[in-house]
């Protein structure tokens, strides 16, 4: 199976080196998939307001993750909860060192000297 990241050509490093390396652009569902924690959060607003609910925006990243993806819910469900078990990994480390690659630079000139 090979992921939207693969397709995007994203690559990400161990987290023994403490290194995730990753640039790409995305459309608002397929951000609520990467950013799970942002959907639930737009959704626990929605709920507020009567709008909608946690459970209906967590289920449709979901949803885009399965059909972006061409996998089953349950498949997505698993994704997901890989994801965010590395994510609680990761979170244990508070320093974090954003290295934007030279070939990037080279491609988007106003990234040369970002501080993130």
């Amino acid at each position: 199976m090979q992921t939207a990241a693969k397709r995007l050509g994203l690559t990400f490093g161990s987290l023994k080196g403490h290194l995730h390396r990753a640039f790409a652009l995305a459309c608002r569902d397929c951000n609520f998939v990467l950013h799970p924690g942002a959907a639930l959060e737009v959704g626990f607003r929605q709920e507020a307001t009567g709008r909608g609910s946690i459970a209906q925006r967590g289920n449709q990243a979901v949803e885009h993750l399965s059909t972006v993806n061409g996998i089953s819910v349950s498949e997505a469900h698993s994704m997901l909860g890989q994801a965010m078990k590395l994510h609680r990994e990761r979170s244990r480390y508070k320093e974090w060192q954003t290295v934007i690659p030279g070939h990037m630079i080279e491609k988007y000139p106003l990234l040369d000297g970002l501080t993130l």
